[in-house]
Order: C-alpha cells, then sequence, then structure tokens
C-alpha cells in the first residue's frame, strides 16, 4: 500500500501522523507502531522546527513492501546542515540532536539529500512477520 500525507507545518498538524501510519499498516503486525511513529514524528519535527519552508508545509509518502515500511519525507526548506548537528552526550546537557539520535535507533536505515530546492529523507522500519 502507498500513501501521501500533506501536512501544514506546524505542531498541531503532527497529530495526523499516528493515524496515517495506523492506516498504512492494515493488515500488518501493528506491535512496532509506536515506536515508527515516534521516529516519524521526530522526523517531521525536524522540518517544523527547522526547514522555513517557504509554502509552510511538507509531505509524507509512506509504503509497505516486503516486511519493510518506507517513508519519505519532503519539504521545500533550507538544507540540512549535518555539520551543525552535535551527536548527543548524555553527559553534558545540550539543545538539539536528539531527534536525529532517536530516529537513527528506531529506523532500519535514514539517508538525507538535497534535491534541487527540496530535502528528501527517506526512512525505513522492518516489520515483524505476521
Amino acid at each position: 500500500m502507498k500513501s501521501e500525507l500533506r501536512l501544514e507545518a506546524n505542531y498541531l498538524a503532527l497529530r495526523e501522523i499516528g493515524p496515517w501510519l495506523a492506516d498504512l499498516l492494515v493488515g500488518h503486525d501493528s506491535s512496532l507502531l509506536g515506536s515508527i511513529e515516534l521516529g516519524v514524528h521526530e522526523l517531521a519535527t525536524n522540518s517544523v522546527d527547522h526547514a522555513e519552508s517557504p509554502d509552510g508545509a511538507f509531505v509524507l509518502l509512506g509504503h509497505v513492501e516486503n516486511k519493510v515500511l518506507t517513508i519519505e519525507l519532503v519539504d521545500r526548506g533550507v538544507p540540512f546542515e549535518a555539520a551543525e548537528v552535535t551527536v548527543p552526550d548524555p553527559d553534558v546537557p545540550q539543545v538539539g540532536g536528539y531527534g536525529l539520535m532517536i530516529l537513527e535507533q528506531l529506523a532500519t536505515e535514514l539517508r538525507y539529500v538535497r534535491i534541487d530546492d527540496r530535502n528528501e529523507w527517506r526512512t525505513t522500519f522492518a516489520l515483524n512477520p505476521m
């Protein structure tokens, strides 16, 4: 199944992610839904907080194939600068970097590319067989 969700870049809109993911995973083992939702929320929150998309929106694309859920997030915001993200150290308080760290721990794969004026994030999650 393939699905698209266009969201305004604000925190209230992020509430639509959970039901969208639940619909996308119908017929699949939903025991991982909570951790997948957390990961996708972290990705979407980064877009809301940092992308500064001129149209004030972003798109989530999702599909399931061969027991793998793939989520893509596309926005037209400012480029992501990986060099500016500090990997969190549990012994040193810091602001930022935790969302990507959480997502990297939850996802099977996480990739970012800049294509023309778009940020494109792709993350995958392995699904349990039913």
